[in-house]
């Protein structure tokens, strides 16, 4: 008893509550006597202990002993069931060898081998278990053979390679996605350490292959043909991935799709959906019991650009309930407005951006660049809304001026498009009465660089009669 961690002897009350106690109270009443004297139970003062669990019987020295090896069998027995039952094979191994269960830590290692092995494919917690459990078969006394520690090492060293490659490819794409992200140049130290024994294990290790093309397609060229190549593997490969290679690899497709979206062909936003939709059928953009706001706002977009507003609608209702309290209302109002707005609803738009109380500050670029479409929109069909237009322009532009976390550049590129917007409004306002002028204000924005939102405003001007 003295030996048991001080760690598990915290879970005496769950020890008291379990069944080894229903037939024996004697030994129930005795470890409550001795529970405060842990760990030094000879201290316990023997005349107490025998008016405490057995009165009127007098003491007897072999007695006690007999009642002392009923107890630390009882609680031995406990904690030993539980580290079994506990599903962790570190545990149940470790309990094994600390009985000498030498038949069933064997049993366990080779059960746990077969298990892994049968796997259609090997990700890098199951390489792990793998090589423990070769290493334990290894180090074993009863095991250490010379063919057999041969043949264990070999295995070992096999799971060991397959694991660290696994990790660093798994870290390279990660590490090169925020590359992308943030516009900087990747490091491509991390990579060349990997590469080589990647490419001699991908033939042999579909997940491997997987991530060393990912990989590439973050480091060497991020064209449309090698994206659609690494998104076959992956929908192919699906099924057999763990939930959290499927979530990890789906982002970062994600990410590669969203940037060929937006810098290099429209026509990737289906292709983008499609994978919010994968994502969303199988759980695997919720982190923990929220659904980051992040991802919930780039679905709304995607899905209102790819014209699916009933299932666009349908996600919102869904989801906003699990969006992050703090967030929720700006996110489910900002996801909203946005589907109205590429429905032409421009004033049901407003009024839904209008009605969003205190947003985040990452909204408020958002909320303010909508708003002015939306009331451009609205102008555009009924011309009377110039001076809200200005006004609006002229607050979005101050808010520009005083926002610390935006870049120059993004500053610059949605100053132009705020201009532009306001003179396109007072275009509007006179009836496009002047061919000149709007053909200056036409040419004016394809020269403004950088410019946010430029697509979106030539597509405003009705075409020349």
């Amino acid at each position: 008893m003295s030996r048991i961690a001080p760690r598990e002897w915290l879970q005496a009350e769950q020890f008291l509550a379990s069944p080894y106690f229903n037939r024996q109270s004697d030994l129930l009443q005795l470890f409550r006597f001795l529970k405060p004297f842990y760990p030094e139970f000879r201290q316990a003062p023997e005349a107490e202990l025998y008016a405490a669990v057995w009165p009127g019987q007098a003491p007897d020295r072999k007695f006690l002993n007999g009642r002392f090896s009923a107890l630390g069998r009882l609680i031995d027995d406990f904690f030993y069931y539980r580290r079994c039952a506990a599903g962790d094979l570190r545990l149940r191994l470790a309990a094994d060898r600390e009985r000498g269960q030498t038949s069933s830590f064997v049993r366990s290692c080779e059960r746990e081998i077969a298990q892994r092995q049968a796997q259609p494919l090997l990700d890098a917690e199951s390489c792990g278990q793998l090589k423990f459990c070769y290493q334990q078969l290894y180090e074993h006394p009863e095991r250490s053979g010379r063919e057999s520690g041969r043949e264990e090492v070999d295995r070992l060293l096999h799971y060991l390679d397959l694991e660290y490659v696994l990790v660093k490819l798994r870290y390279a794409c990660d590490l090169y996605a925020r590359s992308l992200t943030y516009e900087e140049q990747p490091r491509l130290a991390l990579w060349e350490a990997v590469l080589e024994h990647a490419e001699a294990l991908a033939p042999d290790h579909p997940l491997v292959e997987l991530y060393l093309r990912l990989s590439r397609l973050f480091m060497e060229k991020r064209t449309p043909e090698a994206y659609l190549q690494v998104e076959a593997l992956f929908y192919r490969l699906a099924p057999d991935l763990g939930g959290e290679d499927q979530r990890f690899v789906l982002i970062k497709l994600c990410s590669v799709c969203n940037y060929l979206l937006n810098y290099v062909d429209r026509s990737f936003a289906q292709k983008l959906f499609e994978l919010f939709r994968f994502g969303l059928e199988r759980d695997l953009l919720m982190e923990g019991p929220l659904f980051p706001d992040t991802t919930f706002l780039n679905i709304c977009i995607v899905g209102a650009h790819c014209g699916a507003y009933d299932w666009t609608n349908r996600f919102i209702e869904r989801y906003e309930k699990l969006l992050p309290p703090r967030l929720a209302g700006a996110a489910a109002g900002l996801g909203r407005a946005t589907l109205l707005f590429r429905q032409g609803h421009y004033e049901q738009a407003r009024l839904v951006l209008q009605d969003i109380r205190n947003p985040h500050i990452a909204y408020q670029i958002r909320i303010r660049s909508l708003l002015v479409r939306a009331l451009l929109g609205e102008h555009l069909q009924h011309p009377q809304y110039l001076a809200t237009i200005r006004a609006t322009v002229e607050a979005f532009i101050r808010f520009l001026y005083r926002e610390p976390d935006l870049s120059a550049e993004r500053k610059a590129g949605y100053r132009h498009f705020a201009r532009s917007v306001l003179r396109m409004a007072e275009l509007r306002s006179d009836g496009w009465s002047d061919p000149a002028a709007r053909a200056d204000l036409i040419q004016w924005v394809r020269s403004r660089q950088p410019l946010m939102l430029g697509d979106w405003l030539l597509a405003q001007f009705p075409p020349v009669p």
